[in-house]
């Protein structure tokens, strides 16, 4: 009796230490592409595309229009 007691407790505690480790997963949907990280790179993208630029602001064109410039390029 106690050795089921001790396997129970044993599956019981390794399911626990697994089952948040599924849950940290990230999904990453069937549009995803490669990052776009440089002004170059989002003067080529298409409309709608995610980027993250690490630049400096040059100046604001409109409302939420801006000119970016880092080492690749101004846009």
């Amino acid at each position: 009796m106690t050795k089921h007691i001790l396997a129970s407790m044993a599956v019981l505690g390794m399911a626990t230490s697994i089952a948040p480790l599924s849950a940290q997963a990230q999904f990453t949907g069937p549009g995803v592409s490669e990052s776009i990280t440089t002004v170059a790179d989002a003067k080529n993208a298409y409309d709608d595309t995610y980027v993250e630029l690490t630049s400096h602001i040059v100046n604001k064109v409109k409302d939420e229009t801006y000119m970016f410039r880092d080492g690749s390029a101004t846009s």
